[in-house]
């Protein structure tokens, strides 16, 4: 989907907190809902997860050095939940880093 490029090199850890936090609630708010989200992270990489009726992560956050690499689960459609989702995760991700530590934001040639 899309790659930070920035001038630090994220935490991993810091960064599951963050959307632990802040994820759940704020895309129940904006689907008006009570989702329940698994956010697991393994090793440099978080994988979000909606139990039902997905079989497999929606959304993949791989770290890599000072890149963040955002990525969409091909068995994800293009439906409101996705399109919610990815709102909210991209705010949380700028915040994250810090929009004065982004250099760069390549889309991916991917998902």
């Amino acid at each position: 989907m899309k790659t930070y490029q920035t001038k630090i090199n994220p935490n991993v850890r810091g960064l599951c907190v963050a959307l632990q936090q802040k994820l759940p609630a704020k895309f129940n708010n904006k689907m008006y809902g009570g989702t329940n989200l698994n956010i697991v992270e393994s090793g440099n990489s978080i994988e979000i997860w909606l139990p039902l009726p997905y079989e497999q992560y929606l959304y993949k956050i791989d770290v890599d050095g000072s890149d963040v690499n955002i990525s969409k689960s091909e068995h994800y459609t293009d439906d409101a939940n996705s399109l919610a989702m990815e709102d909210v995760l991209t705010d949380i991700v700028i915040a994250f880093i810090g929009k004065e530590n982004i250099e760069n934001l390549e889309p991916s040639t991917g998902n």
